[in-house]
């Protein structure tokens, strides 16, 4: 089973790799097509989610 600490560092770096993809998807894309601006919202959704869990596991930890 995880702790604490590795399910943080784990939250931590899945925010990072989501606000990554959504900048690199923001970047390499045609911002113009109906497609493009489905991803966007699937990949903002996935990292405010991931956001939120982020910010209960260091409200938990304090």
């Amino acid at each position: 089973m995880k702790d604490a600490g590795d399910e943080l560092a784990h939250a931590v770096w899945r925010v990072n790799f989501l606000q990554r993809l959504l900048d690199t998807h923001r970047a390499t894309t045609n911002p113009g097509i109906e497609e493009w601006s489905l991803q966007e919202s699937a990949y903002e959704h996935q990292l405010e989610k991931a956001k939120a869990e982020l910010a209960r596991l260091r409200q938990r930890s304090d």
